[in-house]
């Protein structure tokens, strides 16, 4: 699986010379300038990347530092902090808060907001538009 981080909303794809076998799409949330926090449309906490900086890990394959970021687990092996920024879950184990951003999500269990950038989705679950938000990107999952 590839992943290709896009800075606009918007991806166009003008030529059909490759196939994609799949394709799904998630948010891209900065937590510095270096450390990106990726969220699933359902509200899964699925990666963390970091620009620059050594990554170290614990005994259970786990990360536990990017750079100058510290991160924490809490009891259910979920992130809980990256660096200062702490990481709250609802009670189905969405991401509900990421640092000062709270997550909100739709009857369908879609993300709705990150912050103050809202969520538009067609009626195939697919996203549509993100707007009101300039600190959260859209990434595209696909395998060729």
């Amino acid at each position: 699986m590839r992943t290709l981080l896009l800075c606009g909303l918007v991806l166009t794809l003008a030529s059909r010379a490759f196939a994609v076998s799949s394709l799904a799409a998630a948010f891209a949330v900065p937590i510095t300038n270096d450390v990106v926090v990726v969220i699933s449309t359902y509200g899964e906490l699925t990666e963390l990347a970091g620009c620059s900086g050594e990554v170290t890990y614990d005994a259970r394959g786990r990360i536990t530092q990017v750079g100058p970021l510290v991160i924490g687990y809490d009891t259910r092996a979920r992130v809980s902090t990256i660096g200062a920024a702490t990481v709250t879950y609802d009670p189905k184990s969405r991401v509900s808060k990421l640092g000062a951003l709270a997550v909100k999500y739709d009857s369908r269990s879609r993300v709705k907001s990150i912050g103050p950038a809202t969520i538009t989705y067609d009626p195939k679950s697919r996203i549509s538009d993100v707007a009101g938000g300039a600190h959260v990107g859209v990434v595209i999952k696909y395998s060729l």
